[in-house]
């Protein structure tokens, strides 16, 4: 923390939250064809905590709250499966994240 004028003293503690690039998330938006400037409202089912705050811009999500450039973690995917609209959509994500679907969850994210 040496030159960032912070105090640390034993106890104190820290929390970090990265971000994606805003470079790098817009230029991923653009070549998936999503909209920036969407506005997503989160809406948690029965008593989930949401995922980040709401609402947001799609580009504001992308950015601040979802691991993009990595392996989508299994809060993701309940995230998905919660607020899926398409209900063929929302039975695979819930396929994905059972017993049954461990292998093709493990396949697919071996993928990337």
């Amino acid at each position: 923390m040496s030159g960032t004028g912070w105090e640390y003293e034993v106890g104190d503690c820290l929390g970090v939250f990265p971000h994606n690039s805003r470079d790098d998330v817009l230029s991923w938006m653009d070549s998936a064809k999503l909209d920036h400037e969407q506005i997503l409202d989160f809406v948690p089912e029965q008593g989930n905590k949401p995922l980040c705050r709401s609402p947001m811009s799609a580009g504001q999500f992308f950015q601040e709250c979802a691991d993009i450039f990595g392996r989508p973690s299994r809060r993701f995917y309940e995230f998905l499966s919660i607020n899926a609209k398409d209900e063929k959509e929302k039975a695979e994500i819930k396929h994905l994240m059972s017993k049954d679907g461990q292998q093709e969850l493990k396949d697919m994210a071996n993928k990337q």
